[in-house]
């Protein structure tokens, strides 16, 4: 078969020959420590996913169509083909807007492993002896494209300055990329694998106004990254300008932004931006960490005193978890409830924590919730650094917080391993795994060096109790 050319596509060319040439002994210790990370992660939210309603749902729909048991549905002990592995997986890892997050500002950033580590899995389990260090290292450089993707954006894939969600848009692209990379494709699959992502990326920020269908296009960006690496993989050539042509990522899905496209190979093969990914703190959008930060700081001065106001103040970010505020202050579906400060406030200055219980039926309905949900203004400006809260109380007394500029979970505030290790156990009590599973399949991840075939940590995490 003659060979595409790309001499047309001098980005694409680069990006293809670094994705195909880098190995484990190419990333330095900090990128390897991340990639493990990542993936610890993405299985501890992922768990948490698989008790959300509408993955039964999605199950139902997976369980009616016929494929070799190729990759594990995580949590469940099923297994199913490759690509709907996928799409089950990559749903439960957004399904308590639990994810990862890469911070491009004190506030906003998009999710990047909850697309790529469930990508690389299910590949990794349907060629089977996948070792742990090549897992690790589709992970690593996958994350990494992805971030080199957004940067030359700045915040130009925001809601109102793009339609398209970046997380979902770009998440199919570095499905691709680690399904690709676990293939052990040359330079030119990669450009293919980049060309049929390319063919079928969307995402869009629909779901997040209507309150309904965010988690999903998380499963059908891996679904589709995953189909685009294996037909690659067999000699399906894809169009080869995916990310600079004229029709490509930025002119289809970004037309508003001037891109520097030498941005995405700037210091490529020497900087590996997935040690700038950070582990969110709590399950809701991100920009609203910061907030519940303010709240907790604030909430230990109350000595159970009532509150008359709830002020938020900070940037303009804010705004999609701030407009409109009657909606805000008043969710009406789970996915709303992720997407509101007022609630996320109500919450913690409530409980004193926050967590995806406070999306259950009965918090949702929750009078006193509901009502210091109501209490919330927000205001912003563009030149806001950092964000803080002031409680005004009954008697005119105000209580205000520090200026939060790093939330908990922000890679210069970040999750301690310890932490999101206990996530993921407390998500496996819920699903009632075996603790002697649960345990060995931790071990395995915190020896990823030595670990011959990955396959075996999915088998582990569906171990149910009997």
């Amino acid at each position: 078969m003659q060979p595409h050319a790309t001499d047309d596509f001098p980005i694409e060319k680069r990006v293809a020959e670094h994705l195909a040439a880098v190995s484990w002994a190419d990333l330095p210790a900090p990128s390897r420590e991340s990639a493990v990370r990542a993936i610890l992660w993405w299985m501890a939210t992922a768990l948490e996913g698989v008790t959300e309603t509408h993955q039964e749902t999605l199950l139902r729909y997976v369980e009616g169509l016929a494929g070799p048991a190729e990759a594990a549905i995580l949590g469940s002990g099923r297994r199913t083909t490759a690509e709907l592995a996928g799409l089950v997986n990559g749903r439960a890892g957004k399904a308590w807007e639990h994810e990862d997050k890469y911070w491009v500002d004190e506030t906003i950033g998009f999710a990047v492993g909850c697309c790529v580590v469930p990508a690389a899995i299910a590949a990794a389990e349907a060629r089977g002896a996948v070792s742990g260090p090549a897992l690790a290292t589709a992970v690593a450089l996958a994350i990494d494209l992805e971030i080199r993707l957004l940067r030359p954006l700045g915040l130009g894939f925001v809601p109102g300055q793009a339609v398209a969600n970046a997380t979902f848009t770009l998440g199919t692209y570095g499905a691709a990329v680690a399904a690709a990379k676990i293939l052990g494709l040359d330079a030119e699959g990669f450009l293919d694998a980049l060309g049929l992502a390319h063919c079928q990326a969307s995402g869009n920020f629909q779901g997040q106004v209507e309150g309904r269908g965010v988690a999903l296009q998380a499963g059908i960006a891996v679904r589709n990254g995953i189909t685009a690496a294996r037909m690659a993989a067999i000699g399906m050539p894809g169009p080869r300008g995916s990310l600079t042509g004229r029709c490509g990522l930025y002119a289809m899905h970004y037309p508003a932004c001037t891109v520097a496209f030498e941005d995405i190979i700037h210091r490529l093969g020497e900087d590996f931006l997935n040690v700038h990914l950070g582990f969110k703190g709590y399950p809701c959008g991100v920009v609203a960490h910061p907030v519940i930060d303010a709240v907790l700081a604030t909430r230990a001065l109350l000595n159970g005193r009532s509150i008359q106001a709830i002020d938020v103040f900070g940037a303009t970010s804010l705004a999609i978890m701030a407009r409109p505020i009657e909606r805000k202050r008043a969710p009406a579906s789970v996915i709303e409830a992720q997407f509101s400060i007022p609630w996320a406030a109500a919450c913690a200055i409530r409980d004193g924590h926050f967590s995806i219980t406070h999306y259950e039926d009965a918090a949702l309905r929750d009078p006193e919730l509901r009502r210091l949900a109501g209490l919330v203004s927000i205001h912003m400006r563009d030149e806001a650094k950092g964000t803080a809260v002031k409680l005004t109380l009954p008697d005119g007394a105000v209580l205000e917080s520090p200026v939060i500029t790093a939330a908990r979970g922000n890679p210069k505030n970040p999750l301690p391993t310890t932490e999101i290790e206990d996530i993921l156990y407390r998500a496996a009590l819920r699903l009632g795994l075996k603790s002697t599973s649960l345990q060995r399949a931790v071990a395995q991840l915190r020896d990823i060096e030595t670990l011959e075939d990955c396959g075996e940590i999915m088998a582990l995490l569906g171990d149910r109790a009997t």
